[in-house]
């Protein structure tokens, strides 16, 4: 909010820009919470884990302003079959993502045990 509220009102960026900017600053806040809570030794707390938990779906819920604020910019009117469209994008990647992890898991393993290379971290490209 306070990414929109800056850029629109401060700055008199247009509309669509300023939700731009205001969903792509929900997207990040994930990384600084985690880095917050290993920097306070708290990550592994129950608070730490409610408050993780909270910035994931906050996150999840960014991706999905943007992912909408991208079809309105596109096609300039918020029609209810790109909504649905984007809904149901976005939740078959969420139920596939962890589907795929779990099948690439046990190769990417297999590759990190036996490589000669130290510090190396195997990634696989889909």
């Amino acid at each position: 909010m306070p990414g929109f509220t800056s850029s629109y009102w401060l700055f008199e960026l247009p509309l669509i820009v300023s939700l731009f900017i205001g969903g792509t600053l929900t997207a990040t806040r994930i990384g600084i919470t985690v880095r917050v809570l290993s920097d306070l030794g708290r990550h592994n707390s129950i608070e730490g884990q409610i408050i993780l938990g909270t910035a994931v779906i906050d996150g999840l819920l960014g991706i999905f302003l943007l992912a909408v604020i991208y079809e309105f910019s596109n096609s300039a009117q918020l029609a209810i079959s790109n909504i649905v469209s984007v809904i149901f994008y976005v939740s078959l990647f969420f139920v596939l993502a962890p589907v795929a992890a779990n099948l690439l898991t046990p190769l990417i393993k297999y590759l990190h045990r036996n490589t000669d290379i130290p510090g190396l971290i195997p990634v696989a490209l889909v």
